[in-house]
């Protein structure tokens, strides 16, 4: 997402039609419902972030992102991020949240949220998971990876492979396991091992579904936001 003048344009990547769909559907029935103040441009791109990402980086050109989404596949987190990095799309300041980073395991973004110069981050409570909101501040060089750190994510990934939900064509949400109490605890024990260190926040729902966060100092550029 990035913004230009006024208007606040959305980039949603879908490496599923299927997925593609429901977005642009989401997208009509916010259009329908939201005041003209707020409506938003929204692009939906089917492709992997391979391939979308350089068309992002030629179109919209260096610094255009100022805020990344990640859901649904926590271990391809980091590769996607990385990729945005690469290319030069991700502007000071920008916004990085990511959804169930602990199942299954993020293990190499965890880590390099924590590393500092690259990221401000803190972990968002869920029940048996974290959320993981940063903000890209783009200090310093990237270390190599650890080999406890490969480690973990290649275990990951070879348990993903193994799940329903990845041989299902369309990933969508049949097959998917919801987060276990034994592997909450089990990624709290990958993430000592990797000396992961976050500052943790719990979030507080309202009846619009709306989440109150009180953030530390940094992270949103305000100490309370709601998403």
């Amino acid at each position: 997402a990035s913004g230009r003048s006024h208007l606040v344009e959305a980039l949603s990547l879908e490496a599923d039609g299927v997925r593609a769909g429901i977005a642009t559907n989401l997208v009509f029935k916010a259009a329908a419902t939201m005041p003209p103040s707020n409506l938003m441009d929204v692009d939906v791109r089917v492709g992997k972030y391979e391939q979308i990402l350089p068309w992002v980086r030629e179109h919209r050109g260096a610094a255009s992102v100022g805020a990344v989404l990640l859901g649904n596949q926590g271990i391809e987190y980091w590769e996607i991020l990385k990729c945005a990095l690469d290319l030069g799309l991700m502007a000071a300041g920008a916004v990085v949240v990511a959804d169930h980073v602990l199942q299954p395991l993020s293990a190499e973004l965890l880590w390099r949220a924590c590393r500092p110069g690259q990221f401000l981050a803190v972990a968002v409570e869920l029940p048996h998971d974290w959320l993981l909101l940063a903000r890209y501040v783009g200090n310093g060089a990237f270390n190599d990876t650890p080999a406890i750190v490969r480690q973990l994510q290649h275990r990951s990934d070879e348990a993903r492979q193994r799940s329903a939900q990845f041989r299902s064509s369309d990933r969508l949400a049949r097959g998917f396991r919801q987060p276990s109490e034994e592997g909450y605890r089990s990624s709290l024990e990958a993430c000592a091992k990797m000396e992961v260190r976050l500052p943790s926040v719990e979030g507080t729902c309202d009846v619009h579904g709306r989440w109150l966060l009180n953030l530390p100092d940094g992270i949103l550029n305000r100490s309370n936001e709601t998403l």
